[in-house]
């Protein structure tokens, strides 16, 4: 199985969140997929580019990555575009940004590590799991976890994490109004009157 940490970094968590992995390790940046193969590689979490995934490379761990291009993308946009193709299995920690713009059906973040899920590593995972321990610690420290989100959030955004909170029970709220009209009394199991709502 595969381990997980749910995170919600703003851009500066991000920023401290690349120094941190940089000073404990020699790590490379890269996207899920670019136009060129060069592009893949990023420096920074900000690269510009709009992307919400990444994955860390720890150098320590021997790794050679492949490249395949993108030919069934059903929109068209980023056919022809490169992506790493041995990433399953690979020594990769991979980053997911949350995503403060778009409260329902946004992206949740993550930091994730495959382990054992998409196959048998051929790198050491006993060493890549202590390094995974270490990252993870780093994330949870001066963080609170949000029981009902499900997600750990640095204290010095707690300011922003609440505002997007209130703005998420918001958009929920509304959304329940909008549609209370179709919903059915769970406990008298009738339809509401129609005019309800």
């Amino acid at each position: 199985m595969g381990k997980q940490t749910a995170i919600a970094l703003t851009s500066a968590d991000e920023r401290a969140f690349l120094t941190f992995l940089r000073s404990i390790a020699e790590v490379k940046l890269f996207v899920s997929s670019a136009p060129t193969v060069d592009s893949l590689w990023v420096d920074s979490f900000d690269c510009g580019e709009g992307h919400t995934m990444f994955y860390v490379w720890n150098t320590a761990f021997a790794w050679s990555p492949e490249y395949g291009t993108v030919t069934a993308d059903r929109s068209g946009t980023t056919n022809g575009h490169w992506f790493v193709s041995n990433k399953d299995a690979a020594p990769l920690l991979e980053y997911s940004r949350h995503s403060f713009q778009h409260s329902r059906g946004g992206g949740r973040g993550r930091l994730y590590w495959s382990k054992y899920f998409s196959g048998i590593p051929a790198y050491d995972v006993l060493a890549f799991e202590r390094w995974y321990s270490t990252v993870v610690r780093w994330l949870k420290k001066d963080a609170v976890y949000d029981r009902k989100a499900a997600v750990w959030v640095k204290r010095t955004s707690l300011e922003t994490w609440g505002a997007y909170r209130a703005a998420e029970e918001k958009e929920l709220e509304e959304l329940v109004a909008r549609n209370r009209k179709y919903c059915i009394e769970v406990l008298g199991g009738r339809p509401a009157r129609k005019d309800e709502g």
